[in-house]
């Protein structure tokens, strides 16, 4: 019920899904970021994160 309500205002505000793209609500188990290939691309190669 909680999630559902988060996910509704996310939509909201970012409809497109621009905002944060990689962050994703707890599924159950954990939570995670989800790098994307933006992500992926902006760290250089070798960089500790």
């Amino acid at each position: 019920e909680d999630l559902e309500a988060q996910r509704r205002a996310r939509d909201a505000f970012d409809p497109d899904g621009t905002m944060n793209p990689g962050k994703v609500f707890p599924g159950g188990d954990a939570c995670a970021d989800i790098p994307t290939e933006r992500t992926k691309r902006a760290l250089a190669e070798g960089m500790w994160v």
